[in-house]
């Protein structure tokens, strides 16, 4: 999750695509506002690999998560692949829900040995469970935003991935999520150029904003990263995602910034909505609150769309009315 200070401006065969390809440029998105009931955009969940308490999930617990998140979605994104087995206890779940769920399957690229691990994981379970259920690999999450690497070598790696994907016999897309104002600034061309997508995050909160700002700031910020991915691509057909957004429901304020529930569900259905009624699809940051992370922020467990126990806060439904 970024922390960024107040700017405004063969699976694939199996699944419909890697995502909404968006076709239209972005300044002609600032005013696209199609029919009312009328969303091309969908929404899904940025999914922990930890229970509330800290441990790490397992197969049945993961298919509770599915089957909670099911009302509303039917896709998720992860962060790593060998950490807490995510992988290995993941795949399985994932055709036992009660929705057939497809995932963006993340790695982590840093350091060399855990990346390592991370490709092993790779290597081991995508031939033992397949790509069925698989709509892309993201390579690193704010890998830029916390200059983990650069955006050179951050292709490199997304380039590595995907040819060990091909040696499997898979073709599956490849990309990775950062800041939005990485991608608008230029600094990302390098990874831009690497991707089949491109995933931009963006937290309105972690900007101060109030309610009377957010919204704008969250559309705007969208498009903006959305230009210069268009602008390097050379195209307007590009694969972009909002990686991770949301609003925390408790803890400390941040600027302007208030956390509540009632904010959170004005955020979603002013901001979130308005983004997926353009076309874009949105990882909500994130699935269920997570506890745990108590111990480091008074913030961070908050930022769930469900309780830890899997009841949603509010409705996740854009057409109907708050």
């Amino acid at each position: 999750m970024m922390f960024i200070p107040s700017v405004l401006t063969a699976a694939l065969a199996l699944l419909s695509s890697v995502g909404f390809a968006v076709n239209r440029s972005a300044a002609e998105l600032a005013s696209y506002n199609p029919d009312a009931s009328h969303y091309n955009g969908s929404l899904n969940f940025c999914l922990g690999a930890k229970n509330p308490n800290g441990g790490c999930k397992t197969t049945d617990e993961y298919l509770a998560d599915l089957n909670a998140l099911a009302n509303y979605s039917a896709s998720v994104r992860t962060y790593a692949t060998s950490d807490c087995n995510t992988l290995q206890n993941l795949l399985p779940a994932l055709s036992q829900a009660s929705h057939n769920f497809s995932l963006y399957v993340g790695v982590w690229p840093t350091d060399d040995a855990h990346y390592a691990q991370e490709k092993s994981a790779l290597s081991q379970f995508l031939p033992k469970y397949g790509v069925r259920n698989i709509k892309g690999i993201t390579v690193g999450s704010e890998v830029l935003y916390r200059n983990d690497l650069s955006a050179n070598a951050l292709g490199d790696r997304i380039n590595d991935v995907r040819g060990l994907v091909k040696s499997y016999g898979f073709d599956v897309p490849v990309g990775t999520s950062d800041s939005w104002n990485l991608w608008a600034a230029g600094s990302g061309d390098a990874a831009i150029q690497a991707s089949d997508f491109i995933m931009a995050n963006d937290f309105p909160y972690w900007q101060g904003q109030n309610t009377s700002n957010m919204t704008n700031t969250f559309v705007s910020d969208t498009l903006t990263a959305l230009e210069r991915v268009q602008h390097v691509k050379g195209t307007n057909n590009v694969t972009f995602l909002v990686g991770e957004t949301g609003w925390p429901t408790g803890g400390p304020n941040y600027g302007e910034a208030q956390t509540s529930v009632d904010i959170a569900k004005q955020f979603f259905h002013d901001a979130l909505c308005q983004v997926m009624k353009k076309g874009i699809d949105i990882y909500y940051f994130e699935a269920f609150d997570e506890p745990y992370k108590g111990a480091d922020s008074n913030v961070e467990p908050h930022f769930g769309a469900y309780y830890s126990n899997r009841v949603p806060k509010f409705s996740l439904n854009c057409t109907e009315s708050i």
